[in-house]
């Protein structure tokens, strides 16, 4: 019961940020213009490289909390683990930061593409993004501590109130200071250092409730080298995933015209709500398998593991499957132009597409994180960041958007198909085939063939509020009939291995 109302709470708190993320975009658009939304998609693609640096100690200390909520972890082991990783994470963050503050010139003249913003404004606006970023990342950091304490209602409340200043509170501030670069990354700044230091206090308090450790034993070095030698595996992990993930918006970023690139960034953006579906999901399934795993209940892991592919097969798929076949009436019912669907359409099929295999792929890793065993993910992000490289430098140069879009749907449907499939067959005996075809295929089989009958009638419209009325009936439908899917699924599951296991034994 917990599990589900961990999930439930994060989906509240996911679906807030994301409809609110969404709803401002045109809004920004319309009183910054296409240029400056570009800088916000490039601040967004720098906060993501800057993962690049969490060197796995984020999920090292959920991790190490959620173990510690079993049992399995020490409680003076993981104080000390915070107290280092805090410092070293500060560290870190101030020298990118001020590594990032000094390019400022370079990066504003050199790397961004075209544009008719001062040149002056832009500066300024790396040299903010270089600290906003340094502080959420470390926030970031913090927000492990609660996810690995499955304090999700917590942690929920505090994301949807920095977003509400984010991304809301933004608008009153410039609707009083005036509708400008300098404004709108100001306030950025002071909600990140809030942020970060409102995190921080109630992180550090929770640690402290701990038994304190001074006067103990010093930690074993043995138990430290165990702990760093997982911390490095999820770190190359977590550097081929943002490479991976943010490789193709970090060449259009130089490839492109500013203006272009707020393009970009925001199909992106409305395909990136397929994962948004599934991130509260993964969130609170990483903590919960962990304490599993400790606990030695490895058969009631997987049987939770396949139910989370489900769950994320039936609301994630049913988002993916929305916007690869009704792109362009969702793009004009959230812009309201027709210009932005003509561009855009096709990058956002793909791009959801893509993400949708993403997802799904992903959820490979919960299991193999639980364990602490993670080098056939490592492998595996390799190789799909080996193919998908030189894919996007070749594609993109010839197709631009178009081309971003068919190397990232190609290479993570085979990543699905080819990767995953073998991963499964080495971790649990029987897993690969039934988890593929009873708790993706047959889930998805039905919203695929509905949206097929559905987007034979046409739902674009004139009318902006027809159309996004027909999104909003079409993404019910889609939901619908993964639902039924998913129904369907163990019963028929059951079926085929009671015939096979019949005509085995007959």
């Amino acid at each position: 019961m917990r599990l589900r109302s961990n999930i439930l709470v994060n989906y509240a708190g996911q679906a807030y940020i994301t409809l609110i993320g969404l709803v401002v975009v045109p809004v920004y658009v319309a009183c910054l213009g296409e240029e400056a939304y570009g800088l916000i998609g490039f601040f967004a693609m720098l906060q993501a490289w800057f993962m690049l640096l969490d060197l796995g100690m984020t999920a090292t200390l959920t991790r190490e909390a959620a173990r510690a909520s079993g049992g399995a972890t020490h409680p003076r082991i993981y104080r000390r683990l915070y107290d280092l990783l805090s410092s070293v994470s500060a560290g870190i963050a101030l020298v990118a930061a001020g590594a990032i503050w000094l390019s400022s010139e370079a990066i504003a003249g050199r790397w961004l593409g075209e544009h008719t913003l001062e040149p002056g404004d832009v500066v300024f606006a790396v040299q903010v993004m270089a600290v906003a970023i340094g502080c959420r990342w470390l926030a970031g950091l913090y927000r492990g501590v609660l996810v690995g304490a499955e304090r999700l209602a917590l942690l929920n409340a505090l994301n949807a109130a920095f977003a509400t200043l984010r991304f809301l509170a933004v608008i009153a501030t410039m609707e009083i200071l005036g509708y400008s670069v300098r404004v709108f990354f100001a306030h950025q700044l002071a909600v990140a250092l809030l942020e970060a230091l409102w995190l921080r206090a109630v992180a550090t308090k929770m640690v402290s409730a701990l038994p304190a450790a001074h006067g103990e034993e010093p930690v074993p070095v043995s138990l430290l080298r165990s702990k760093f030698t997982f911390a490095m595996q999820v770190t190359f992990t977590s550097s081929v995933w943002v490479v991976v993930t943010q490789s193709d918006k970090l060449i259009l970023s130089r490839l492109l015209s500013l203006s272009d690139y707020g393009l970009f960034s925001m199909a992106t953006l409305l395909a990136s709500g397929v994962i948004m579906l599934a991130v509260p999901i993964t969130g609170a399934l990483l903590p919960r398998l962990a304490s599993m795993e400790a606990e030695g209940r490895s058969v009631e892991l997987v049987d939770l593991y396949r139910q989370a592919t489900r769950l994320v097969s039936v609301v994630a798929g049913a988002a993916m499957l929305t916007l690869v076949f009704f792109a362009e009436p969702v793009i004009y019912a959230w812009t309201g132009r027709t210009s932005y669907t003509r561009e855009l359409y096709l990058t956002v099929m793909l791009y959801a597409f893509g993400n949708g295999c993403l997802n799904l792929s992903s959820l490979v890793f919960c299991i193999q994180y639980a364990r602490g065993r993670v080098r056939m993910h490592v492998v595996g992000n390799a190789l799909l960041l080996a193919c998908l490289m030189p894919l996007v430098f070749w594609l993109v140069p010839r197709w631009g958007l178009v081309g971003a879009g068919v190397a990232w749907a190609t290479v993570h449907l085979a990543y699905l198909l080819f990767w995953v499939t073998y991963t499964h067959a080495h971790l649990v005996r029987g897993l690969a085939m039934r988890w593929l075809v009873f708790d993706i295929l047959v889930v998805l089989a039905p919203g695929l063939l509905g949206g097929l009958l559905l987007g034979a009638f046409g739902l674009f419209d004139g009318s902006r509020a027809a159309t996004i009325v027909h999104v909003l009936l079409a993404g019910g439908a889609m939901l619908l009939l993964c639902y039924g899917g998913h129904r369907v699924s163990r019963r028929l599951e059951a079926r085929v291995y009671a015939r096979s296991e019949a005509w085995v034994a007959g």
